[in-house]
């Protein structure tokens, strides 16, 4: 059985050794995905009963759960990298933003809190400036990155009550 630990956190050889089977693994996919078709089939039923099978009692293989991800990902997401996509505004990933996912990923910046990362909150307000004044905002125009759903929602709801209520942003909902 695999150690848990060494499976979270393995020496340096297997981790280069598994980033560098992953990015293969990736590079593959990619070159395939012309011949897929852009909607998703769905998992096989083979791939299902694996997945309902599994179980946390025990760790697995990262190689072979790698592989089993994204063979699942092949078939059964809708493949936005395909040359033939076109639907909503869901563009592909370029591989800059891949690199960028990977080392976020690496580090997991807190950047919720200038003062746990700083490096990394001074990138996404610089990031924030810059598409603001590309897109004609006025100096001083801010913002910050969200994936969506409830936090997005809280921001348009802020900046509804800051717009309606301009005291809000100083005095709260007493304003």
């Amino acid at each position: 059985m695999t150690d848990p630990h060494y499976s979270l956190f393995p020496d340096h050889d297997s981790l280069t050794a598994a980033q560098h089977a992953l990015t293969e693994r990736l590079g593959v996919s990619r070159r395939l995905m012309p011949s897929r078709d852009v909607v998703p089939a769905g998992p096989s039923g083979e791939w299902l009963r694996e997945l309902r099978n599994m179980r946390f009692d025990r760790p697995r293989e990262l190689a072979g759960l790698t592989e089993w991800v994204i063979d699942g990902l092949e078939t059964g997401t809708v493949q936005v990298t395909h040359p033939g996509y076109l639907g909503l505004f869901n563009p592909a990933p370029t591989f800059a933003s891949e690199c960028a996912d990977r080392i976020a990923s690496a580090f997991n910046p807190q950047v919720c809190v200038h003062s746990h990362a700083p490096a990394a909150v001074e990138i996404e307000l610089h990031v924030i400036r810059e598409v603001a004044r590309k897109a004609g905002m006025p100096d001083g125009s801010g913002g910050h990155f969200t994936s969506g759903g409830s936090e997005a929602n809280l921001t348009a709801m802020l900046c509804a009550l800051q717009a309606a209520c301009p005291a809000y942003g100083d005095d709260g909902v007493c304003a």
